[in-house]
């Protein structure tokens, strides 16, 4: 696991620097108490999962026999203004 450290308002870059351009900016938007406020920048094909929602839903498909489809209770990614 890579550990990093961020201040209010900076960023990091995450994913596949290629052709493609999969790329998402994280930036730290708010910190209070021990809640961080985390943005989300990139492609709309990107899908953006919590993962505690991301494990309930692996685990539904898997009950319910079928593969995993992450297009369940996904929030895309929107471009910011």
């Amino acid at each position: 696991m890579l550990v990093l450290t961020r201040k209010n308002k900076e960023s990091v870059m995450v994913g596949a620097h290629d052709e493609f351009g999969r790329m998402v900016k994280v930036t730290v938007l708010q910190i209070r108490g021990r809640t961080v406020r985390l943005g989300f920048e990139g492609p709309i094909e990107i899908e953006v999962q919590r993962l505690e929602v991301w494990e309930r839903s692996l685990s539904a498909c898997a009950r319910a026999g079928a593969s995993f489809t992450p297009l369940l209770a996904t929030a895309p990614i929107r471009p910011s203004d």
